[in-house]
């Protein structure tokens, strides 16, 4: 069988608090069940997945697989990207994502059942959608984006988290614990933000969320209005504004009626520059991974990427 039809899966043995490797067994059952073309690899290490899928590529593979959470996706789309971008032809590849980790926003947004029975059932289906990619560069460096992300404490809650988790914790309780943390004691900078070419905001700021879906965070909407397929990016700034009405407004993140707030800024469009006017620079994060910082560019990549979805 040709590469370019057979599933390079891509696990993360790491993923779902360690229980992977259980889990693991009883997909790889059923997609040996449904007749799926698979070649595994496990990852080792950190961005181990962004190398296996590069190379993979580079050998003719089309399908890539991840079973894991944000983070294992993130990585089978920086592999995928950073090949099929330059050369143009991103529209030739499909990415899946076997919910399996500890945070599954990305799959929850596509509306992908955690149970391995009905993801292979779609997947044998060829249950196909289209989605929109995000390039990121900021210092010469080039990183892409599969959902949503985030610049002010946004990257903060996320380093927080991701230490949380690297020490074995787990549960959505560490994303609320990281934004309270950092509403009490992240600094705001003044930044300007420009969209398509126009200033929308100019001044010190707590948080600017970017995304081309709906979920993050362990169930957040900071962006309830993204649309995965619609070929714009999202954004919801938020200014400083005092603590308690920082509080008071936080509910809002799980109910999906952010966009309600007045004091709000949101915007929508092809690329977004950020650029922070006075002190140190600010991280980014994608798909809750470090990945720039300020000064930085944001923008659609023209050509859209297949996915395995159940929106449709």
């Amino acid at each position: 069988m040709e590469k370019d039809k057979i599933w390079k899966v891509i696990v993360n043995p790491h993923a779902a608090s360690g229980k992977m490797m259980r889990a693991w067994k009883r997909i790889s059952i059923l997609l040996d069940q449904a007749h799926i073309a698979v070649d595994v690899a496990f990852t080792e290490r950190k961005r181990h997945a962004v190398e296996l899928v590069r190379e993979a590529a580079r050998e003719g593979y089309r399908r890539f697989l991840a079973v894991g959470g944000d983070g294992t996706a993130h990585e089978l789309l920086e592999g995928i990207a950073s090949v099929a971008v330059p050369a143009g032809n991103l529209s030739e590849y499909t990415l899946g994502v076997m919910p399996v980790g500890s945070g599954n926003d990305w799959a929850k947004g596509h509306h992908l059942s955690s149970k391995a029975k009905d993801w292979v059932a779609l997947l044998k289906a060829e249950s196909f959608g289209k989605q929109d990619v995000v390039q990121i560069v900021s210092g010469g460096e080039t990183a892409y984006m599969l959902n949503v992300g985030g610049i002010g404490f946004d990257a903060m809650v996320c380093r927080r988290v991701n230490a949380r988790k690297d020490r074995g914790d787990s549960g959505k309780i560490l994303y609320v614990e990281g934004l309270l943390y950092n509403i009490f004691h992240y600094k705001p900078s003044p930044v300007r933000v420009m969209v398509d070419g126009q200033e929308v905001f100019n001044g010190p700021f707590y948080s600017i969320a970017f995304a081309i879906g709906p979920y993050c965070g362990g169930g957040m909407r900071q962006c309830p209005g993204a649309r995965f397929d619609d070929g714009l990016l999202d954004m919801t700034l938020v200014p400083r504004l005092s603590i308690p009405t920082l509080l008071t407004k936080m509910p809002r993140l799980f109910t999906g009626s952010l966009d309600r707030v007045s004091q709000l800024v949101f915007a929508r469009g092809k690329e977004f520059t950020v650029e922070v006017l006075e002190g140190t620079e600010e991280m980014m994060e994608a798909d809750g991974e470090i990945v720039a910082s300020t000064p930085l560019t944001l923008s659609i990549v023209p050509q859209q990427l297949n996915v395995v979805s159940a929106l449709n």
